[in-house]
């Protein structure tokens, strides 16, 4: 059973890769896809059609040749900050000059 879902996982991955020649891989985008994978155990064909959507409408920013989207939007996390809580703000201003450490946040 692992090892279909394994394959299923790859073909996945593949399969959007191929018909988005725009969109690139990117380290954990695999995580992503076996949560499809699991919830759409018995079909496939939704877990691919799921992800594919996803990919190509929430997760294009981040499936770029490089960073360049990603690295205009992070800053803004900071300023949304600083007028939420502006304690967490000064604190993560001090510890990370840039805001890096928040790049998983904006595919959530």
């Amino acid at each position: 059973m692992l090892a279909e879902k394994r394959i299923i996982l790859t073909d996945i991955i593949t399969s959007i890769m191929n018909r988005n020649p725009d969109l690139e891989y990117y380290q954990g985008f695999h995580d992503i896809c076996v949560v499809f994978v699991e919830v759409f155990d018995t079909d496939p064909a939704m877990a691919f059609a799921v992800t594919e959507t996803l990919s190509c409408n929430f997760l294009k920013d981040f499936m770029g040749s490089d960073f360049t989207t990603v690295t205009l939007i992070l800053p803004l996390i900071l300023e949304i900050l600083k007028k939420v809580d502006a304690k967490l703000h000064a604190f993560l201003k001090s510890a990370f000059p840039e805001p890096f450490f928040a790049t998983s946040w904006l595919s959530k």
